[in-house]
């Protein structure tokens, strides 16, 4: 085979084998073209594969390289190449190159691959620029955007901006103002409780003279009560009419009362006998209600009687409420069991004083000097004290319920001190002639 290559001569081949050269040298151009290029990463890939193919035959690219120099005449005689190139084509790595055709036919197809590759390399190129170019022109519409936006945000900003130091000058102007407006009320008011403390060190002393002087009335009252007798029970014992007629069949009675003396429909009295007069008690003999009012005379039912001692004319009747020629000042006091069941009623307190009211009398809320009955029902049982860690709503309950058991036993020690009657609960009933309804009932 050498003495074939020989005979046909060098030059045809070493063209080939240059031009050979030339291309991939310009495939390497190429490349290293592409691979400075913004978007040329595919190409890069491109180029690796084919580096990795020259990798793969730069063995056989070796013996190529050697036979082309030995045709080139690489100072050795004829006879010399002719026996190198037949030991280079023994080797293994050379038995695809058995002959230099083969060798030429095998590059000119690598070269027409590389070819193919370069070109879809700039084709894949061209196409990358021109969506480079595409996402270019929308960033620079996105920039342009953005730049208009930031602009009217600064724009918008400093006008803010400007509003906020108006409206703060105009904020700090109204708070000097309202800082020099309360002190202007602070010195007022200063002057006004300094006027108003002495004015009120005057309504002191004034109090402690009339203080004084309340002491000395209750004084003189005392002595006037104790002079003149026990005038608050004969008040309570003072009968308010006599019976004038009696119809015990008929469980009707007439009393010598009418509507010239301020009586009124269902206004309860007590009867006690003439003979004995109102007892100390105030246990009556029978209980009447009136029905009927006349001008002078009015008709009663008998509600309570008895018949060992029945109702006859000339009876007393009593109501210490109901009076013709003026009006009675009661103050009512503690917890009341009207229906006698062995246990208060939260609203007979209300009852009692609505009682009082429908009778003719007046109910106030604390003892004078001008009131004439107190009625007291039960005394409040004294609250037991808890205990120092007790929840704050227990010390709250504790409290109230000591205010209420205090002002009891203040209201009693007034009314005493004063001479005032007081009525408990069964003495109010026995001298108002009233029948709690329940009892009526049964």
């Amino acid at each position: 085979m050498a003495r074939v290559l020989q005979r046909r001569g060098g030059p045809p081949y070493l063209v080939i084998l240059l031009a050979f050269l030339f291309l991939v040298s310009t495939a390497l151009a190429v490349l290293f073209y592409v691979r400075n290029d913004e978007n040329g990463k595919n190409v890069l890939k491109e180029k690796d594969r084919s580096s990795e193919l020259v990798k793969k035959d730069r063995k056989k690219a070796a013996v190529i390289d050697d036979l082309v120099l030995i045709m080139a005449g690489r100072a050795l005689s004829p006879k010399a190449a002719t026996k190198e190139a037949d030991q280079m084509l023994e080797l293994e790595y050379a038995k695809d190159y058995a002959s230099l055709s083969s060798a030429i036919k095998g590059l000119n197809g690598k070269i027409v691959g590389l070819r193919s590759q370069i070109e879809q390399s700039k084709s894949t190129n061209s196409e990358l620029r021109s969506e480079i170019k595409k996402k270019d022109e929308t960033i620079n519409n996105v920039r342009d955007g953005l730049m208009k936006q930031l602009a009217d945000f600064r724009r918008e900003l400093a006008d803010a901006k400007n509003n906020y130091d108006l409206s703060l000058a105009a904020n700090n102007a109204r708070l000097d103002k309202a800082d020099a407006d309360f002190k202007a009320i602070t010195r007022q008011k200063d002057r006004r409780i300094n006027a108003l403390a002495a004015e009120l060190d005057g309504q002191a002393m004034k109090t402690q003279q009339l203080e004084a002087r309340i002491s000395q009335l209750l004084g003189i009252v005392r002595d006037v009560k104790g002079k003149t007798g026990d005038v608050g029970e004969l008040l309570v014992r003072k009968p308010s009419g006599k019976i004038a007629k009696v119809f015990l069949d008929q469980e009707i009675c007439y009393i010598g009362l009418g509507r010239k003396d301020r009586i009124t429909a269902e206004m309860p009295f007590s009867v006690f006998s003439a003979q004995t007069g109102v007892p100390k008690d105030g246990k009556p003999k029978a209980k009447i209600v009136v029905v009927n009012v006349g001008v002078s005379t009015s008709e009663c039912r008998i509600v309570e009687s008895n018949r060992d001692d029945p109702i006859i004319e000339g009876d007393l009747i009593v109501n210490l409420v109901f009076s013709p020629t003026r009006t009675y000042n009661f103050v009512v006091e503690g917890e009341f069991d009207l229906y006698d069941v062995g246990r208060t009623d939260p609203l007979a307190n209300r009852r009692v004083r609505a009682l009082i009211e429908s009778f003719g009398g007046k109910v106030a809320d604390a003892i004078t000097v001008s009131t004439d009955f107190v009625v007291m029902g039960n005394e409040p049982p004294r609250p037991p004290k808890p205990a120092e860690d007790a929840p704050p709503a227990v010390w709250r309950i504790y409290h109230d319920k000591m205010e209420a058991y205090n002002y009891y036993r203040q209201v009693k020690a007034t009314a005493i001190s004063l001479q005032i009657p007081v009525l408990n609960t069964n003495r109010f009933l026995a001298f108002s002639g009233h029948v709690p309804k329940k009892r009526l009932i049964e």
